[in-house]
């Protein structure tokens, strides 16, 4: 019989021998009691960032945390009195989880001192592709031609080889990470960079990875010791709209790569880790992220059929198995799990300053 995982572990997922410790059903239901309630979430623009905003919004709602708030949209720059609501009463913040530079010196003045730190990234050159359809920043819109996203990059290339710094659009990723600003508006400083990677290996407790997302989903739930319920998901803020000048095939990969170098390697990494953490895994595991797939596709096919009706009065009940307890979805849980970041986020306000 397999070494259950030690979930009641405070240090970082990564130094955690997973491979060894498996778990049973029981003991996950038995963490869930205890769950983790102060998390920071580093908000990645176009890597799952919405989806994930919501689950820690609807958790934090239900269990009456504070939230770093921001004044307006769905974040500031950094997390500072300039950018967001200080706490109720100037307290501490439970849960922050909107777009903020990561800087652990802010983080660490406005959270608590055993939060759980959590990041996403995704595939570089797909996250490339989402982000400029989706942000459509005006230096590559506004370059002429048929194929303005090859003609930005073979500059970039061209400026590059000449003033040796790394671009902020092709490694947007790492600029939300928290890398020192002077390497993108000054000559590269490999130092400075190798030493950064290694802080953030040290400092975040979990790297969720987009392209295995549901199994990071798990994951999360596990390190959290959070109730399956609380990690159901649906898609959101999908970008849809098809700009056909924006080409994104073979050449641009290629100049991507160039590009986006300091991207590549931090998704190298992590994706290695990540890797590695999923070989150790028990079958247990594997049964938990197929059955939670199972749930998630039932619990949304439910929030799309009550979101098509008006003035319906039904529920879903989820029967209790070896990795939740059982549990009813509502009209009102479906709202709220389909209710963009800006609107929750200003509920949230109001509710907090009655807390």
């Amino acid at each position: 019989m397999p070494e259950r995982m030690d979930y009641n572990h405070r240090g970082r997922l990564w130094g955690v021998d997973l491979g060894s410790r498996g778990s049973d059903g029981h003991d996950i239901l038995r963490n869930i009691e205890d769950p983790v309630r102060h998390v920071a979430f580093i908000k990645v623009p176009k890597a799952a960032s919405t989806t994930m905003g919501n689950i820690f919004l609807r958790f934090g709602d239900e269990m009456n945390l504070k939230f770093a708030l921001p004044y307006n949209g769905s974040g500031g720059y950094v997390l500072t009195p300039k950018y967001f609501y200080l706490p109720p009463r100037n307290i501490t913040y439970d849960i922050a989880c909107a777009h903020a530079k990561y800087n652990r010196t802010d983080y660490d003045k406005y959270l608590h001192s055993d939060t759980k730190y959590i990041a996403i990234i995704r595939e570089p050159f797909s996250h490339f592709q989402s982000y400029i359809r989706y942000m459509r920043p005006k230096n590559l819109l506004n370059i002429s031609g048929e194929n303005p996203v090859f003609k930005f990059l073979f500059l970039n290339t061209i400026r590059r080889n000449k003033t040796n710094r790394v671009d902020i659009i092709c490694n947007s990723m790492a600029r939300y990470l928290g890398f020192p600003s002077e390497i993108f508006f000054k000559k590269r400083n490999q130092t400075l960079i190798d030493n950064y990677i290694r802080k953030l290996e040290t400092e975040i407790d979990f790297v969720m990875i987009v392209e295995f997302f549901d199994e990071s989903i798990v994951m999360m739930r596990r390190l959290l010791h959070w109730e399956l319920r609380h990690v159901l998901y649906s898609k959101l803020n999908v970008n849809k709209n098809i700009d056909a000048r924006l080409k994104f095939g073979s050449n641009e990969g290629k100049l991507h790569k160039i590009c986006a170098d300091l991207e590549y390697r931090l998704y190298e990494l992590f994706l290695r880790k990540w890797m590695d953490v999923l070989r150790r895994q028990s079958s247990d595991f594997y049964d938990e992220v197929a059955y939670f797939r199972k749930i998630r596709m039932k619990y949304e096919n439910f929030c799309l059929f009550v979101k098509s009706q008006t003035k319906l009065n039904v529920s879903l009940t989820i029967e209790g198995s070896s990795w939740n307890k059982p549990f009813t979805v509502t009209e009102g849980d479906c709202m709220k799990h389909h209710m963009d970041f800006d609107k929750y986020s200003q509920i949230l306000f109001k509710k907090q300053q009655t807390i």
